[in-house]
């Protein structure tokens, strides 16, 4: 395996526990998405600010599931399937768009969740949420984090996910 920043300091195993990271999310670091030609944010805010203009704001939410497990904490994550219009193939956390009779990004990422995965939403832990995330599809996007019980199976709607697979937390700090 090829090792990025493999001279920086590894986050500690305690700080990836599951109270560490409740504590953590009690008061966040100030944070700004970095604008770089790569991530195409300030695009992305002009076209969310000229679709605020004339009523065209689509909201979404993603849930960043981190799986509790003997050995540390996981994230799961989804492919979807390939021929999909938009985002075909890639790697992704399971939401989507808001829908008109959800009352929060909570709620549109728990059953978005459910909908693409099986997930149980009585089985998640909302412990905090993330900036908004504006995308160049004018979207924007509440990531929302929890806590996720493992269930024995998940149960992908076939037209949409192709593959759900967790990796450890830690491999990505």
């Amino acid at each position: 395996m090829h090792e990025v920043l493999s001279h920086e300091k590894k986050v500690a195993r305690e700080l990836l526990e599951p109270e560490s990271l409740r504590a953590r999310f009690q008061s966040p670091p100030i944070w700004q998405p970095e604008i770089t030609d790569e991530n195409r944010y300030v695009i992305a805010a002009a076209i969310i600010a000229k679709r605020q203009a004339v009523g065209k704001v689509t909201k979404a939410a993603v849930l960043i599931p981190l799986l509790l497990k003997d050995e540390g904490l996981s994230v799961v994550l989804t492919q979807r399937t390939n021929h999909l219009r938009d985002h075909a193939g890639q790697i992704s956390f399971p939401g989507g768009r808001m829908d008109s009779e959800d009352q929060s990004p909570d709620d549109s990422a728990l059953r978005e969740s459910k909908e693409e995965i099986g997930l149980d939403p009585q089985r998640v832990a909302i412990i905090s949420h993330l900036s908004q995330y504006l995308t160049v599809s004018g979207y924007s996007v509440t990531p929302v984090v929890g806590l996720v019980q493992a269930q024995a199976e998940y149960v992908l709607d076939a037209f949409e996910v192709a593959d759900v697979f967790e990796v450890p937390l830690s491999f990505f700090t």
